[in-house]
């Protein structure tokens, strides 16, 4: 029994003595981190706090000049999956923190940092910033390029996955004084360029002494956004500013709450901006976008919008109002694309709207779609196949004509008489005056007449690819023909 109590005795003070050891052990391999991370004179840290049961390392007051110059008040690391061992022997990947090394930590924390381009004159400020989950791989920092902060940033975010990030009054300050920033963002599911979700709020645009921000959005979020082909365009090194950098990828995204002088300014509103893209399968997507709310009041103290102002007043209207809806379908495996009833709406107007489908749609279009270069469409076999452009007048015609008699000092009836007529006897330089074109001229007419609702549709036969679109620039080319256009009015 008294050696029972002996052997239990002589564990407790082991344990007891490790566990005050701890913090003299914790305050070693904080020393040496410490040491390690000031030895070549780029970085320097003024305290350095190690949890070793927590695998937590804490920096105050660092600053660093091996990546431009980066500063924060506190960075704090925990759940580092980096071996105890390792730590204990005094060897730690922030003995000689680099770009470009791993990372993996359950939670991160940042406070108050700042990155410096002294290049560009562009400095970032970051209040806060926290990620769970974070776990950056090793990738390539060693870029001997004018543009070398864009292909390393693209690199870190295309190593990095998190679960959750949150970040806290950021905004950038350029050499003119401008600024631009963001109340708070926050992230969810980011794994190597793609990310789940994405909310950011308070997004401001400021001339340097500004009263107000001269652009502010209230919200923007994001749902299924994949970056991962854009982060390849820039992480190739051969990136330059005003390049292509490829087609944004995203499920899900709206912006609403827009202000700021230039609003104001101009006698601007806009309600709410919203894209959505669903995909059947690798081949097949359907999207949507909609542009809700937009209204256009010309204030009277802006000269430059006088005549616009009066030309509102004169059709009865107080502020022009229009929405946008399009809706757009995808199939790679047939080559097609459809806009399915483009539509622009003015309530107090009408319904402009554009149904179009183009085939043959084969790998150069694509990779121009993708890769945001829109000029190298000129090099595929996409053609058009058919198109239907349709103006419903739903008061247009008789507030026009209403402004224009105003002007000229005619009545309604007689400037819509004038107008038909003008119609009629329209000769375009350099096209070739067909019966078709005049069959055609006379429905539009009689549209200027009546109102009701215009249709121009076109079918190309065969459909009109962009290797025929030199046509269109020769001596006299015959449209309704080339085109297959006809006109139709309804009621």
């Amino acid at each position: 029994m008294k050696a029972g109590f002996v052997a239990a005795g002589a564990v407790i003070a082991t344990i007891a003595l490790g566990a005050a050891a701890v913090p003299l052990v914790e305050r070693y391999v904080a020393s040496e981190i410490k040491v390690n991370m000031e030895r070549d004179g780029q970085l320097t840290v003024r305290e350095v706090s190690v949890g070793l049961f927590s695998r937590r390392l804490t920096l105050s007051d660092l600053r660093s000049k091996r990546a431009g110059d980066f500063s924060a008040a506190r960075w704090e690391a925990s759940g580092l999956a980096w071996p105890l061992g390792e730590l204990l022997e005094g060897r730690t990947p922030f003995g000689n923190l680099q770009l470009g090394d791993p990372l993996h930590a359950d939670h991160l924390e940042v406070e108050d940092a700042k990155i410096s381009d002294a290049v560009r004159g562009i400095t970032w400020n970051i209040g806060a910033l926290k990620i769970d989950g974070l776990d950056v791989a090793r990738y390539d920092a060693n870029v001997g390029d004018p543009y070398a902060s864009v292909v390393v940033s693209a690199r870190a975010v295309a190593a990095t996955t998190a679960r959750h990030l949150d970040m806290r009054n950021i905004f950038a300050a350029g050499p003119t004084g401008d600024t631009f920033g963001f109340g708070a963002i926050s992230a969810e599911g980011i794994d190597h360029g793609k990310i789940a979700s994405v909310t950011a709020t308070s997004l401001e645009v400021a001339p340097q002494k500004a009263g107000q921000p001269a652009f502010k959005i209230d919200e923007m979020r994001f749902k299924n956004l994949d970056l991962a082909k854009n982060l390849a365009i820039l992480t190739a090194g051969t990136w330059r500013p005003g390049a292509p950098i490829g087609q944004l990828d995203l499920g899900e995204g709206i912006f609403q709450g827009f202000s700021g002088d230039v609003f104001t300014r101009y006698g601007l509103r806009l309600g709410k901006v919203s894209t959505e893209t669903v995909h059947d399968n690798a081949q097949v997507s359907h999207s949507r976008t909609r542009i809700e709310g937009f209204a256009f009041a010309p204030p009277a103290n802006q000269l430059e919008l006088l005549k616009f102002r009066l030309t509102l007043l004169a059709m009865g209207l107080q502020e022009l109002k229009l929405d946008f809806d399009c809706s757009g379908d995808i199939d790679r495996g047939k080559g097609e694309l459809t806009v399915s009833r483009c539509a622009l709406t003015g309530p107090e107007l009408g319904v402009l709207s554009l149904d179009a489908k183009y085939i043959q749609a084969d790998d150069a279009f694509w990779r121009a779609i993708q890769g945001g270069d829109f000029l190298q469409i000129y090099r595929s076999k996409v053609a058009l196949a058919s198109a239907k452009l349709a103006l419903a007048d739903k008061g247009l015609l008789t507030r026009g004509m209403r402004a224009l008699g105003t002007m000229t000092g005619q009545s309604e009836a007689a400037t819509r008489a004038k107008i038909a007529e003008q119609v009629r006897r329209f000769q375009p330089a350099g096209l070739l005056i067909t019966d078709d074109l005049t069959k055609l001229l006379e429905t539009v007419a009689r549209f200027v007449e009546k109102g009701g609702t215009l249709s121009l549709d076109a079918k190309p036969e065969p459909p009109l690819g962009m290797d025929k679109l030199g046509i269109l620039a020769r001596p006299g080319p015959d449209l309704v023909s080339l085109l297959g256009l006809t006109a139709t009015l309804s009621r």
